[in-house]
């Protein structure tokens, strides 16, 4: 007999042999089913982490690697799942986890006026940077501007003095990890400095 709701049951079975008939009655405790989602398949970035919830209130988990905790971090990119234990019965659920792209955005002006708006020229991006380094030059080649912290901008001066209205030579290096692959970056380009 198939019982479509979880709950509790009497069950009655009566027996007919030469005659006579006997009658066993049992109950039985139909549980509901253990529910486990780790999620639709997702992206990563290369210094971001994840952490994985097999469900709460289970008897027991067992990750693709063996391990046996209802949270599981993830780092890398790959194929996660977990088996659950709840009440006798079992499921299993599987994420695909991959590599996303380094979003990195050089603006094209910045205005240095101390009003907190565009203040600095320094890249936008969706993750921190590796490997960084950005050089500012002007007209004549000239460095106004290094640093290895893509989170320093420049402020439009040099050595302490702001410099005119114009544009500006930029050249940025940074590194990206992807299919642990190791790729150089380098991009060029101008910003205008505009009060």
């Amino acid at each position: 007999h198939f019982y479509p709701v979880a709950s509790e049951y009497t069950i009655e079975l009566l027996v007919h042999h030469c005659g006579t008939s006997d009658t066993i009655t049992q109950k039985v405790d139909i549980k509901k089913p253990p529910v486990v989602s780790l999620g639709n398949d997702t992206t990563i970035c290369s210094s971001c982490s994840i952490t994985l919830n097999g469900g709460n209130g289970m008897d027991d988990w067992l990750w693709q690697d063996g391990s046996r905790s209802q949270y599981y971090e993830v780092q890398n990119a790959g194929t996660y799942s977990v088996t659950v234990w709840k009440n006798g019965c079992t499921v299993s659920d599987t994420i695909n986890i991959s590599r996303g792209t380094v979003n990195v955005y050089m603006p094209n002006a910045f205005t240095p006026n101390g009003d907190g708006i565009n203040d600095v020229f320094k890249p936008v991006t969706s993750e921190p940077l590796q490997g960084y380094h950005l050089t500012i030059f002007n007209r004549r080649g000239v460095v106004l501007f290094e640093s290895s912290d893509y989170e320093q901008g420049w402020d439009g001066r040099f050595k302490g003095t702001l410099q005119p209205n114009q544009v500006y030579c930029w050249k940025v290096v940074y590194t990206i990890s992807a299919n642990n692959d190791i790729e150089n970056i380098e991009k060029k380009g101008t910003v205008l400095l505009v009060r």
